[in-house]
C-alpha cells in the first residue's frame, strides 16, 4: 500500500489573517474490495487530526465508501487513489481512476433492484457532487459541510480543481450558513444538488432500510394479492387473510403529525391500503399490543399513545404480508429457494421486536420536539431497555425466520450492532443480497 500525506497551505494572498487554509491528504490503495475498509479507515483518522464534527465524518465515510466502491468495480487499473482536502467549512472527497472520462449520474434503480442506490446516497449527503477528466484518468469529486476545528466559512460550491479569479473568495461571516447555494460550472457533469439539509449517517441508512421494504411489498403485491385469493395456508399454516388484517385506522390529526416525522407515513398508510377486511383480528396483534402495553403505561397524553398504537399494529400487518409470501423468497444468506416453514410463535417475536422499533422512533421524535415531556421520556426509556433486552436473541430469530424480506424488516427496525451492517460496507460493496 503506498500512502502519500501532505499539508498544502492556500497561496497567502487568498488566505487573509485569521482564516484557515487549505490542508490535505491523500493515500493509493490497491484495487481491491477489501481496499474500501482502508479507505474508510484513512478518512476516519484524517477527520479526526481536522477535528471535523462527528456527523459530519460520518456523512463523509459514507461518501468515501460509495465512491471507492465505485471505482474499484468499474476500473481496471491495480491502484486507486483517495485525496482529502479541508478547505474552511469544507471537506472535499476525491477518488482518482483510470477509468476513461464517462458520464456519471445518480440513477434511481428499478423497484426490485436491492443495490445502486450507491449515488443517490452521495446526492443526498453531499453539497454538491460531479466527475471530471483528470490526467490519464478521471476524477470523482463530493463536497460536504465539514464544521469543527477553527471558526469556519463556507467555500462556494465547486469543483476544487476549477479556476478562482483573484479575489474571489467571500468575506468572513459572522455565522456559517447551513447549507451554500450550488453553483454550476464548466466541467461539472451533472446538474447541481439543491440545499438541503443533510440527514446524518443512520438517518440516511434507516431512509435506505424503509425504501427497501416499501419497493419489496410493491414488487410483490401481486404474489401477495394472489395468497389472499386462495385458501391456501402461508409458511406459518395459517391464512394469508388472517395475517393481513386490515389494522384500525389513524384518525388522530396529532398522531398523523407524528407518525410522518417520524418518516413513518408509509409504513401506516399501505397497511391500511392492501389490509384484508377480516372479521378476525390477526394472530400477530397480540404480539404488538404487548409493545403497546409496555410502553404506554402511565401515559396520559393522547398522541403519542395513538401514534405507538398505530405503528405497532402496522407492524403486525408487515411481518404478516411477508410471512404470507415467504414461501416465495430465497434464504437471505444462501440466496436458495426457502423449503421450511416458520412457527407462529416466532412471527409474534419478529413483531414485537418490530413494533418496539417502530414505537421507539415515534417517542424519539416527540421528544425532539418537547423534551420536557417526562412521561413520554420515561417511555422511551423503557423502550432502549426492551431493545437492549433483546438484542442477543435477534441472531437467533433472524436464523429462524430464514427467509430475506422478513430477516431485513426485522434486523433494521431496532437500534441493535447487526442493524445496518450490509450498508456500513457501502451499498453494493460485496455484501449478499
Amino acid at each position: 500500500m503506498s500512502v502519500t500525506v501532505s499539508r498544502r497551505p492556500a497561496p497567502a494572498a487568498a488566505c487573509p489573517s485569521g482564516r484557515q487554509p487549505e490542508t490535505a491528504c491523500e493515500v493509493t490503495l490497491e484495487r481491491r474490495p477489501e481496499m474500501t475498509r482502508r479507505a474508510r479507515r484513512f478518512l476516519r483518522r484524517t477527520a479526526t487530526k481536522w477535528s471535523v464534527d462527528e456527523d459530519a465524518a460520518q456523512a463523509a465515510e459514507l461518501v468515501v465508501s460509495e465512491l471507492f466502491t465505485n471505482a474499484v468495480r468499474h476500473t481496471c487499473a491495480d491502484r486507486i487513489r483517495l485525496c482529502l482536502r479541508r478547505h474552511h467549512a469544507l471537506l472535499y472527497v476525491e477518488v482518482f481512476d483510470r477509468e476513461p472520462h464517462r458520464r456519471l449520474e445518480a440513477l434511481c434503480p428499478a423497484p426490485d433492484a436491492e443495490d445502486g442506490r450507491g449515488l443517490l446516497i452521495v446526492e443526498s449527503l453531499c453539497l454538491g457532487w460531479g466527475r471530471r477528466p483528470d490526467r490519464d484518468g478521471s476524477l470523482t469529486w463530493a463536497c460536504l459541510s465539514a464544521p469543527g476545528g477553527e471558526p469556519e466559512q463556507h467555500e462556494r460550491v465547486t469543483d476544487p480543481e476549477q479556476p478562482q479569479k483573484a479575489g474571489s473568495l467571500p468575506r468572513p461571516v459572522a455565522s456559517t450558513p447551513a447549507h451554500p447555494a450550488s453553483l454550476s460550472f464548466e466541467g461539472d457533469l451533472v446538474p447541481p444538488s439543491p440545499p438541503h439539509d443533510a440527514p446524518t449517517l443512520y438517518e440516511s441508512w434507516e431512509a435506505l432500510a424503509d425504501g427497501l421494504h416499501v419497493q419489496r411489498l410493491a414488487l410483490h403485491l401481486p404474489q401477495l394479492r394472489d395468497q389472499l385469493s386462495t385458501t391456501a395456508a402461508a409458511a406459518s399454516g395459517l391464512a394469508a387473510g388472517a395475517l393481513t388484517a386490515r389494522p384500525a385506522e389513524l384518525r388522530d390529526a396529532q398522531a398523523e403529525a407524528l407518525v410522518d416525522g417520524a418518516g413513518l407515513t408509509g409504513w401506516v398508510r399501505l397497511p391500511a391500503e392492501h389490509g384484508t377486511p377480516d372479521t378476525e383480528a390477526s394472530p400477530l396483534a397480540g404480539a404488538a399490543g404487548h409493545i403497546e402495553s409496555l410502553l404506554l403505561d402511565g401515559l396520559p397524553d393522547d398522541a403519542p399513545r395513538a401514534a405507538v398504537r398505530a405503528v405497532s399494529a402496522a407492524s403486525a400487518w408487515w411481518v404478516g404480508a411477508f410471512a404470507a409470501i415467504r414461501h416465495l423468497g430465497v434464504h437471505h444468506a444462501r440466496l436458495t429457494p426457502i423449503d421450511d416453514t416458520v412457527g407462529l410463535d416466532t412471527l409474534r417475536e419478529a413483531v414485537r421486536v418490530v413494533a418496539l422499533g417502530t414505537a421507539q422512533r415515534i417517542l424519539a421524535h416527540h421528544l425532539r420536539h418537547d423534551a420536557a415531556d417526562e412521561a413520554v421520556r420515561l417511555a422511551y426509556c423503557r423502550a432502549v431497555t426492551e431493545g437492549i433486552v433483546t438484542e442477543p436473541t435477534l441472531p437467533a430469530l433472524l436464523k429462524e425466520l430464514g427467509e430475506l424480506r422478513l430477516v431485513d424488516l426485522v434486523a433494521t427496525s431496532i437500534p441493535w450492532r447487526g442493524r445496518f451492517t450490509k450498508y456500513a460496507g457501502g451499498t453494493g460493496a460485496g455484501q449478499v443480497e
